[in-house]
């Protein structure tokens, strides 16, 4: 069951960091004067090194994101950002990384699609194994709360190895589907 909620937590977590992806989308587009002559899906704002940090009320840092650029489509009002890393600092001793070659987020930060060779890493602690997961495209939607791929995953830490033909999450009812050809194995830790 703990391994269910660390999964869960890593979810949630996620669904977190789209929110605040599209909070600093707004920000960047009210600082920038509006440009009536762009043309459509036109890039309207890009960023190259691209960094964003959220720190709590004492200054502590939650996550830090960051990716080669950051491109802005105006018309359709995507974001396109090349190889996003995302640091979760979440409770100390606690962190969490994602990797992509690619993140899509959709208009109005409803969606992340992360794509390319995504990975999900719990770093290891004092008591607990690292946990990895990968798989080639990941789905989060804030407006349903749910995360999903159609491709094969790979999870593997604590004595788990994993590997399952797709996966589906709804956050709110705290369901994890494996959706195909299921295989664990478990090795107890001694």
């Amino acid at each position: 069951m703990t391994r269910l909620r660390t999964f869960l937590l890593l979810v949630l977590i996620s669904v977190i960091v789209t929110a605040s992806i599209q909070l600093s989308e707004k920000i960047t587009e009210q600082a920038l004067p509006p440009d009536s002559s762009l043309s459509k899906d036109e890039i309207d704002y890009s960023i190259e090194d691209f960094n964003l940090s959220l720190l709590d009320k004492e200054g502590i840092m939650q996550y830090h994101l960051n990716a080669v650029s950051m491109l802005h489509y105006k018309k359709s009002d995507q974001t396109i950002l090349k190889e996003p890393k995302l640091e979760l600092l979440r409770t100390p001793g606690e962190q969490w990384q994602m990797l992509a070659r690619e993140g899509q987020i959709s208009p109005r930060g409803k969606d992340l699609l992360l794509q390319g060779k995504v990975s999900i890493t719990r770093a290891a602690t004092a008591t607990q194994e690292a946990l990895i997961m990968t798989t080639e495209s990941l789905n989060i939607s804030t407006s349903t709360n749910t995360v999903n791929t159609e491709d094969n995953i790979y999870l593997k830490g604590d004595g788990i190895k994993l590997q399952a033909k797709g996966l589906f999450i709804d956050i709110n009812q705290e369901l994890i589907q494996l959706l195909a050809n299921v295989k664990v194995s478990y090795d107890p830790q001694r």
